[in-house]
C-alpha cells in the first residue's frame, strides 16, 4: 500500500500547474502511484455552480456511486448545487478493470476471508491477482481508492475556491461503504458523511478516528443487500449494524446515549423515523434514519434536498485534521 511519504512525493510531482475555478462541469484524470501495482489513471468530475451564492469559498460534496455505478449518478446533487449556488460537487469514479458491470470501491478488505461466509462468490479483479490479495470475499479493485481520494482532495483544495473545512462525503451502497471508510481512514478531513444504505463490514467498525465527523445514516429495514441489523447479506457478506455504526460515531464525538427525535422539513413518504444523539461535542450531529418498509436502493424524491439540509446545518469548528497513517492492507 502507499505510504504517507510516497503519497506526499507523488502529490508534489503531480500538482504543478494551477488551474483556476471554472464554472460548469470538468472531467479530470489523475495518475495514482502504487508501489506494487504501478500507476493507475483515475477519473473524477467537478461540477462548479455558474452563479455561486457567495463570494466566499464554497463547501464541497464528494459523491461516491454504488457498485456498477457511473459518474452520472451524481447528477442530481450537481443539479441542486447549480440551482442553489451553495456548494460544488465532486464525483469520483470507481474502477472496474475491464470487468463487466463491476465498477466498485475497495475499503481494504480484498484478500480477507472473514468478511463473508463460505457461500460467497468472489469477483476477483486482475489487480488483486497481481497483488496476491485473493479470497472468496473479493468484490473490488486492489488499487488503493484511499490513495486516489487523498490526491483528489489535494487537487480540489489547490484548484478551486473551496472551503476545505466543509468537505462532505456522500455515497450510496458500496459508495456509502467508502464514505464510512474515509471517515475513519482520513480523520478530520470530512466534516460530515452521509451514507445511504451502507455499512461497515464485520470487524471493520472503527474504535477510533471518527471524532470531528458528523453522520447522517439512512437505511431500509427490508434491505437484504446490506442489512440494517447487520449480519449476513443475501450475497453472503457480513456487516455491522446501523445502530452499531451510529453508536461508534456517537462515542467518538462525546454524544450522550440519549436519543431524540429529529424534526426535519421533509415529508414522511416513504415512512421513516430519524433519531439524533444528544449533547455531541464541537457541534457534531449523529443521526440515524430508519425506513422500515424500504429495500436496498430506495431514493426518496427529497433525498438530495434532505442530504444538503443536514450538511449545511453543521455548526461549530471541527477538530483540526490529524496526520493520516499509511493505509492498512
Amino acid at each position: 500500500m502507499l505510504s504517507v511519504g510516497l503519497l506526499a512525493a507523488a502529490s508534489a510531482s503531480l500538482f504543478l500547474a494551477v488551474h483556476p475555478p471554472i464554472p460548469g462541469t470538468e472531467l479530470r484524470h489523475i495518475a495514482v502511484p502504487d508501489p506494487v501495482l504501478g500507476r493507475r489513471n483515475r477519473t473524477y468530475e467537478v461540477m462548479y455552480p455558474s452563479l455561486p451564492a457567495t463570494s466566499t469559498p464554497l463547501p464541497a460534496i464528494f459523491y461516491f456511486h454504488g457498485q456498477s455505478g457511473t459518474l452520472a449518478d451524481s447528477n442530481s446533487f450537481a443539479e441542486l448545487g447549480e440551482a442553489t449556488g451553495q456548494f460544488m460537487t465532486i464525483a469520483a469514479k470507481g474502477l472496474s478493470e475491464g470487468l463487466p458491470d463491476s465498477s466498485a470501491w475497495t475499503v481494504g478488505a480484498e484478500g480477507r476471508a472473514d468478511v463473508c461466509t463460505q457461500d460467497c462468490e468472489a469477483v476477483v479483479f486482475p489487480s488483486c491477482t497481481r497483488a496476491g490479495r485473493v479470497s472468496r470475499c473479493n468484490w473490488a479493485t486492489c488499487y488503493s481508492d484511499l490513495a486516489f481520494i487523498q490526491l483528489l482532495l489535494a487537487e480540489v483544495r489547490r484548484d478551486f475556491a473551496v472551503d476545505s473545512s466543509r468537505f462532505y462525503a456522500v455515497g450510496a451502497s458500496n459508495g456509502a461503504m467508502l464514505a464510512l471508510h474515509l471517515a475513519e481512514a482520513l480523520p478530520g478531513r470530512f466534516r460530515a458523511v452521509v451514507p445511504w444504505y451502507g455499512a461497515y463490514l464485520r470487524g471493520q467498525l472503527p474504535a477510533a478516528g471518527l471524532n470531528g465527523t458528523s453522520l447522517l445514516l439512512l437505511q431500509g429495514g427490508k434491505d437484504r443487500t446490506i442489512p440494517e441489523q447487520g449480519g449476513e447479506s443475501e450475497d453472503h457478506y457480513l456487516y455491522e449494524s446501523s445502530n452499531a455504526t451510529a453508536s461508534a460515531f456517537g462515542a467518538a464525538n462525546g454524544c450522550s446515549a440519549t436519543l431524540e427525535p429529529l424534526v426535519h422539513p421533509f415529508d414522511n413518504h416513504p415512512p421513516h423515523a430519524c433519531v439524533s444523539r444528544a449533547s455531541c461535542q464541537h457541534g457534531i450531529r449523529v443521526v440515524f434514519c430508519d425506513f422500515p418498509t424500504q429495500e436496498h436502493g430506495f431514493w426518496p424524491t427529497w433525498a438530495e434536498s434532505m442530504t444538503w439540509w443536514f450538511l449545511r446545518t453543521q455548526v461549530g469548528a471541527p477538530p483540526a485534521a490529524r496526520s493520516v497513517p499509511a493505509e492498512r492492507g
